[in-house]
């Protein structure tokens, strides 16, 4: 591809921050760099980059104003956000990684994104079930569910990740080439393992810089992994979740805004908060004695007002009682009101839940509060948000291992298989039951007035998976029941009915419960 080469040192253009206090000069090539890592610092990345390749496009940021502000005073220009815009490092975001509200929030995204994960499925006839089958078998030998699990938390703590598909033979010179979807490549029993690959361990290396209408763009073509060297970016899996602007996609080693990142001022205002409610819950009672404080104030002998503050401070408690002189001494108690400070702490905490997207019931644990509330919209829209994220991060790269994995499988791949993310909603026993009752009734009146037959509706109950009559034959029609006429009426005298009168009742009785 047409790249254009990075200048030489003395030629990179220099931007100078025009900030109150002066900052040292910094490169637009590093301060748009991608960030570094494992990779980055090794010998091996700087040799594949000795021929080095800068940003083609970065040649219009001064025409934008950037010359005389950089991108960080042009940021600030706009937002007057300091520090909330540039890639923290991947270090910092291991270490958020260990407090627990961050814990919190990525585990708990990570854990309902993978709770209830695809299974394959396909026509009962042919062999179309037992090909279903084969997959889902698959499924669980590659551990596909936790890899996605690990990928999802790659995606809250660093903002992405890959997972490298591993062939049987590929290795050395030939990672570098890639790979086709095809059973001309990718033959049987080929795909080995995933292997989650931790954003710190590699680096972009080539990457199309200069057309920005190729799909390709500012995507990079090939990684450079710890210990590895070059592999094709067809070789892996992306996982990404807030992808950044363009301009900032080097910046962020080309995958995307950590969720940790963008919870990471939202938690300093919280602990800020916290910490200044417990220092005046500290310090919120305090103890006044009115006595003769001169020789405190003017330097005189005041051993005996000291003792005597001394003492109260020591032998002060609820059960005690403390003397002081009548005529003289007074003692007031002043206590800082506390009403609000519990609001105040909560709603920087709730704050928090906000910017997960989690609802406070899940995120907390807290039980909603007001009369009959249950909280169930709050969790109804938050698993329609998982759902959504499933699709935006884990649809194409699911899509793609299912081609790999049936190319490995059967050495083609099979239009007649399919899978479906299940819905989080879980229905409980009581809804199911009315659910049921409902359309009994339904399918009763049906029967009834003569819409259906017996055959169609056990057709119904047969193909509810989840339903008390799965799988039921539905040609196995009982025999009818004795029909009921609203009058008494002897039958003797018809053949094959006995010599009593027998009553019967024509009457609808759908949705009628025996007493």
């Amino acid at each position: 591809m047409a790249r254009r080469r990075r200048p030489a040192p003395a030629e990179r253009r220099i931007l100078r921050v025009c900030n109150p206090s002066p900052e040292p000069a910094r490169a637009l090539d590093d301060l748009l760099a991608p960030p570094q890592t494992l990779a980055t610092e090794s010998p091996e990345y700087l040799a594949a980059l000795a021929q080095g390749f800068g940003l083609a496009q970065d040649a219009a940021l001064p025409i934008m104003g950037l010359a005389a502000a950089g991108f960080g005073g042009y940021c600030e220009a706009f937002t007057g956000l300091t520090g909330s815009h540039g890639f923290i490092g991947y270090p910092l975001c291991a270490e958020l990684a260990q407090y627990g509200l961050m814990q919190a929030g990525v585990e708990t995204l990570a854990d309902e994104m993978t709770r209830k994960f695809p299974q394959f499925t396909g026509p009962s006839d042919g062999d179309s079930a037992d090909a279903a089958a084969a997959m889902n078998k698959e499924l669980d030998r590659l551990n596909v569910r936790a890899r996605f699990h690990r990928m999802a938390e790659f995606c809250g703590y660093f903002g992405g990740g890959l997972l490298y598909m591993r062939l049987r033979g590929a290795a050395g010179a030939d990672l570098t080439k890639p790979i086709s979807i095809s059973p001309e490549y990718i033959g049987r029993d080929s795909l080995e393992a995933l292997v989650p690959v931790e954003p710190i361990s590699v680096g972009p290396l080539a990457y199309n810089s200069t057309d920005p209408l190729r799909n390709d763009y500012f995507q990079p073509n090939q990684w450079f992994v710890t210990g590895t060297g070059p592999v094709h970016a067809s070789r892996f899996l992306r996982f990404i979740k807030n992808e950044p602007p363009l301009i900032l996609r080097p910046a962020y080693n080309f995958l995307g805004i950590p969720d940790v990142q963008t919870a990471w001022d939202y938690l300093l205002h919280f602990t800020e908060t916290r910490e200044s409610a417990a220092r005046l819950l500290k310090k919120f009672s305090l103890t006044v004695i009115k006595t003769n404080a001169d020789a405190v104030l003017y330097g005189g002998d005041d051993s005996d007002v000291r003792k005597r503050i001394a003492h109260l401070a020591r032998e002060r408690d609820n059960d005690g009682v403390y003397a002081i002189n009548y005529d003289d001494e007074d003692m007031v108690q002043l206590n800082t009101p506390l009403a609000g400070v519990t609001d105040i702490v909560r709603q920087s905490l709730e704050l928090l839940a906000c910017v997960w997207r989690i609802p406070v019931v899940k995120f907390l644990g807290v039980s909603p509060g007001g009369m009959n509330a249950t909280g169930e919209s709050d969790i109804r829209s938050f698993y329609d948000h998982v759902g959504s994220q499933r699709e935006k991060i884990f649809g194409h790269p699911l899509e793609q291992l299912a081609k790999v994995m049936q190319l490995s499988l059967f050495g083609e791949i099979r239009d007649d298989l399919s899978y479906a993310w299940p819905s989080l909603w879980e229905v409980t026993e009581r809804e199911r039951s009315e659910v049921a009752k409902i359309n009994a009734d339904t399918d009763a009146i049906y029967l009834d007035r003569g819409v259906v037959d017996q055959e169609a509706v056990r057709a119904a109950l047969a193909s509810d998976k989840d339903g008390r009559f799965a799988g039921i034959d539905p040609e196995a029609v009982p025999d009818p029941p004795l029909v009921e006429q609203d009058v008494d009426t002897p039958l003797s005298g018809l053949p094959g009915f006995a010599e009593e009168p027998v009553v019967v009742r024509n009457v609808d009785r759908a949705g009628e419960v025996p007493e």
